[in-house]
């Protein structure tokens, strides 16, 4: 079986659930016959090897064309220039991007020429620059709905002047993915709960879940709360804004040893602000979490919007440490208190269950039903896992590819 996989670039150590959800789809792809990959690249940015061994061949073309060009960044910036998109164009603003006829042709071209048995996209913007439907052998990995993480983020926000504009977005959004089912012939959601949002017949449920360590856990606890999580993703960065101004302080004040580690890239600067401050301290991307989940008497996941659903949850729980979230912050894993996740949605509530999960004795009385999946699409697998034929052959660029398309 031959197989193309298309995805944005994944970097080494994976940054983000968004990446460890593509990764975990390659290595399950590898177990199907040949893979070749297509990865958008941001300019100038190192290609990780790492993250497509044991691929055929990996082919890189520029991300550039799945982002808005200076143009549209220009008129979205103001309110008129925003309506103006909003009205002019039949894309949402998320599909925004430069017209790329050529790299179309050339991915069409690359299709007939290798026929593939299987095509999979592993983002829907993917497939949107690449110009590509198809009801037959492309599986679209659609994740979660964009439009759901939309209508949290502006009914958490302030009023500003384009906020008008960005809900008409939302209805053309809305519209865009209730469209993906009829351009493939199959699209991944990743829980039930979102099967439901827009049932059809082609809509396969493929859950996240994550690996159970090797070894126990060896847990040493300490007063110590954990978040993981990418910190330039705007649910994230709403979630632990409202956690450290209106949870932390009656944490701190009920338990004042108590510590904040707050673990992933790109935090704003208004987070940034605290680190050092109250207990709170942020540490970055750190690629082993290991020591952290040892020391956790916690982990917290504060999402105020949000979609699908949050791998963190099924990473804490195999690292055997317990789980405070928002109702959205857990929606769609059917996990509760019997599994160590606690849900709360007032400050008061969410503080007062930190507390409780802060002291020792409750974390060796509990014990957790571990309930997650180790990632595998089986609904995939229509031949016998063909891993062992899979051909080992080292990263190389395919020139075929017009450099203009590549940068």
């Amino acid at each position: 079986m031959r197989l193309l996989f298309v995805t944005p670039e994944l970097d080494w150590p994976l940054r983000s659930g968004g990446q460890i959800r593509q990764w975990n789809t390659l290595q399950a792809l590898l177990q199907c016959g040949g893979v070749d990959v297509v990865v958008l690249r941001s300019p100038g940015r190192h290609l990780s090897p790492e993250a497509y061994a044991g691929c055929r061949r990996t082919i890189v073309a520029s991300r550039r064309w799945i982002l808005p060009t200076n143009a549209q960044r220009r008129a979205y910036d103001s309110t008129i220039g925003r309506l103006r998109l909003a009205v002019t164009t039949v894309r949402p603003f998320e599909y925004l991007g430069p017209r790329n006829a050529g790299l179309k042709s050339w991915f069409a071209n690359l299709v007939a020429r290798e026929r593939y048995d299987v095509i999979w996209i592993g983002k829907p913007t993917c497939a949107n620059a690449l110009g590509w439907r198809d009801c037959t052998r492309t599986i679209l990995d659609g994740e979660d709905y964009e439009y759901v993480r939309e209508f949290h983020l502006l009914n958490h926000s302030a009023w500003y002047g384009a906020k008008a504009v960005n809900y008409l977005n939302l209805a053309k959004l809305y519209r865009w993915e209730r469209r993906l089912p009829h351009w493939y012939a199959r699209v991944i959601r990743c829980s039930t709960h979102d099967w439901r949002r827009l049932p059809a017949d082609n809509i396969v449920v493929v859950r996240n879940g994550t690996e159970l360590p090797r070894a126990t856990p060896q847990r040493s606890p300490e007063s110590r709360v954990l978040f993981v999580g990418a910190l330039g993703y705007a649910p994230n960065q709403m979630g632990l804004e409202w956690f450290v101004a209106k949870v932390w302080p009656a944490v701190r004040q009920a338990i004042p040893a108590a510590l904040l580690d707050i673990v992933g890239g790109d935090p704003s600067r208004a987070l940034r602000d605290h680190d050092g401050q109250n207990g709170v301290h942020i540490h970055g991307f750190v690629a082993d979490l290991s020591p952290f989940w040892q020391r956790a008497a916690l982990s917290v996941v504060p999402l105020l919007a949000g979609a699908g659903t949050r791998l963190k949850i099924p990473e804490s729980l195999a690292h055997e440490v317990p789980v405070v979230s928002t109702k959205i912050g857990a929606f769609g894993l059917d996990l509760g208190a019997a599994e160590g996740v606690w849900q709360e949605d007032e400050p008061a509530a969410f503080a007062s269950r930190c507390c409780e999960l802060l002291f020792p004795q409750r974390l060796w009385e509990q014990r957790f039903r571990r309930k997650f999946v180790v990632f595998l699409p089986q609904w995939f697998l229509p031949i016998p896992l063909l891993g062992s034929s899979v051909a080992q052959e080292s990263l190389c660029y395919d020139h075929s590819l017009p450099e203009k398309l590549k940068e």
